[in-house]
């Protein structure tokens, strides 16, 4: 069968990280079986009942994780034909379930696709096995939400109140000093009152497996700012008995019974099992919703299925019912990546307008990007007294020229941004050049605290490199724009969102990858001014710039792009975020619908930022 990813697949795509060759694939193979699903029987009838845009989305990303492994393995066979290390490749997929829609969008004529009993069996034992775990998970749920409900205590009287309510996901934490789930709140002129953040998983201290609950300190803090918390422990018994929640959610309705009763073949049992999943979701959080009057559900994070189901329990309630809002978290990497549901909630705050391209309607059902700037500027002009300490070091120990390095997560297998052997490669140089030249130091800020740790090879020359001390490593909490106010020139692994910020802030900076991606902007800017995938010659450009400053002054000069990245670029991201975010809560109180709300808040923010600063997609 034809397919139309072969030429990309084989061409565009080797030269390209292979977690961008996979997505890219991944994401059209599944918007083609979703094609298939939308006519099925069932799941007409069961996207009517929900009426809502976001339920194909929440399919496709369960199709998509799904199918994934079985396009990792395809796409390194194409590049291999490619490559000419092979002339054939095979493929051994199931021959049931949705497996049997995924065989007929997979480019037969290159790649052999087979069955063998024991690929059969194993996909009925796996699939059985995730059966009986679900049936189990739902047991224990039950039990623990048994003991929580009785066990706990909450006084939804002080904790739900007639006003609309702001819920806040705990993600990344409400210190204002670094990534913060609340860094619009400070200016944006509303009452600490009307905020309730929610614990689930995140933020917990762990006693076991089991037994959990939100970190004191947090919850102490958040009782000053006067803003209302509770704990949501979804199959986990909660350590403290305070302000827990347990939904009292128990049985599927009776018409998604009557259907699945009618439906037998191996897609249609496929929609039933996901069905399930989906409204066991959505209806634990419409309770949550109507039971503390949200109307705004602020979420940190990103590519997560469950913001979808959160979206989707907002339409089901109707009328004037709330919205999802998100904040652009991450750079992003490449058009394709970001298709199935990375960014899907109402309203999305960006750094740029970049952002559209990364927005289509077919693939995100986000209703407007509403550009901010990047969320953490407010920091970004901070006197660092750590950062200033290093640099005084540094010079005492004879550094001259400081050097700032964000890495990036990396595995053997190459399906993440790098591999390890590159990522080794890239320690290695630079490590190695601040060893030899005593008049260069580093700044490390790894993305996250194993990433180094999976680098044994490089962990002499680190140590050799700090006790020479011209070679620091920051702790994980600081932003990446802290760099910005001691290096001379930072490195960027990858599509470095690190490097972004930094550069943002005010640093030179250049991204590197062997594979960087050549339809991505920065690319198309400065190939081997802001971009490079030739190591040696990125380290011996960088080494004449510090020699001769005057010699590349474009080398890591991201100024005619700044607007591009950030047009604001004057601290208030924040504030403006925050603005917004009352103009919506103010909508709700005046009992307006949510387009309404939506449309209102737009209008206002295009009056006070410019009408090129609001981006509707989908309302």
């Amino acid at each position: 069968m034809s397919f139309d990813h072969n030429t990309k697949a084989e061409c565009d795509l080797k030269n390209e990280p292979l977690i961008y060759a996979v997505d890219s694939v991944c994401t059209e193979i599944v918007v083609k079986i979703s094609q298939k699903l939308e006519a099925h029987p069932f799941y007409k009838q069961f996207e009517s009942m929900l009426n809502s845009d976001k339920t194909l989305l929440f399919f496709q990303s369960a199709l998509k994780v799904e199918i994934f492994p079985y396009i990792v393995e395809m796409v390194n066979n194409m590049r291999e034909l490619k490559n000419q290390i092979t002339t054939k490749k095979t493929i051994w997929i199931p021959s049931n379930g949705i497996f049997t829609l995924l065989r007929e969008h997979l480019p037969s004529d290159r790649i052999a696709i087979k069955d063998s009993l024991k690929n059969h069996l194993s996909y009925m034992i796996v699939s059985k096995y995730c059966l009986l775990k679900e049936f189990m998970k739902n047991l224990r749920v039950n039990f623990v939400n048994f003991l929580n409900k009785y066990w706990g205590s909450c006084d939804f009287e002080m904790l739900s109140n007639n006003n609309s309510t702001i819920a806040v996901h705990y993600g990344e934490g409400i210190d204002l000093g670094k990534r913060s789930d609340i860094v619009w709140f400070p200016k944006s002129g509303i009452n600490a009152e009307r905020l309730l953040v929610y614990f689930d998983t995140n933020g917990l201290a762990v006693k076991n497996r089991f037994v959990c609950s939100p970190k004191e300190r947090m919850t102490e803090c958040l009782n000053k700012l006067g803003m209302r918390w509770i704990f949501i422990p979804q199959g986990i018994i909660s350590a403290n008995r305070k302000n827990v929640w347990v939904s009292e959610f128990k049985h599927l309705p009776k018409w998604f019974t009557d259907l699945s009763d009618n439906t037998k073949d191996a897609t249609g049992e496929w929609i039933i099992n996901t069905g399930k999943k989906l409204l066991r979701r959505v209806f634990f959080w419409k309770e949550f919703f109507e039971k503390f009057n949200i109307k705004i559900l602020f979420l940190p994070e990103e590519c997560d299925i469950t913001n979808l189901a959160q979206g989707i329990a907002f339409d089901m309630i109707g009328g004037k019912s709330g919205v999802t809002v998100g904040k652009q978290r991450s750079d992003f990497g490449d058009p394709l990546k970001t298709l199935a549901r990375c960014h899907t909630k109402d309203i999305i705050f960006t750094w740029n307008n970049r952002s559209t391209d990364y927005f289509k309607p077919e693939y995100n059902k986000v209703k407007v990007q509403v550009i901010a700037g990047h969320p953490n500027d407010c920091n970004f002009s901070n006197y660092n007294a750590e950062l200033q300490g290093i640099k005084k070091q540094f010079v005492q120990n004879g550094a001259r020229f400081i050097i700032g390095l964000f890495d990036s997560g990396h595995n053997i297998g190459g399906y993440c941004n790098f591999k390890t052997i590159e990522m080794e490669s890239l320690y290695s140089a630079v490590l190695n050049w601040v060893l030899e030249d005593k008049s260069v130091g580093l700044v490390i800020k790894s993305k996250k605290p194993y990433i180094i740790k999976m680098l044994p090879k490089i962990l002499e020359l680190l140590s050799k490199a700090e006790s020479a001390g011209r070679c620091f490593r920051l702790s994980y909490e600081q932003l990446p724009s802290t760099v910005s106010q001691i290096a001379d020139m930072a490195i960027g692994a990858g599509v470095s969102s690190a490097l972004t910020e930094a550069v943002i802030a005010g640093c030179r900076g250049v991204h590197y990858h062997k594979e960087f991606p050549r339809r991505h902007e920065y690319y198309k800017w400065g190939y081997e001014k802001l971009v490079f995938t030739n190591l040696e010659r990125m380290i011996n450009a960088i080494k004449k710039y510090k020699e001769n400053p005057a010699s590349n002054p474009d080398l890591g000069d991201w100024a005619p792009y700044l607007d591009s990245l950030d047009p604001f670029r004057d601290g208030r991201a924040g504030e403006r975020m925050g603005t917004y975010l009352r103009w919506c809560l103010e909508g709700f109180d005046a009992g307006l619908s949510k387009d309404e709300v939506i449309k209102q808040a737009n209008e206002k923010y295009a009056a006070q930022w410019g009408s090129d600063k609001v981006i509707p997609i989908t309302i």
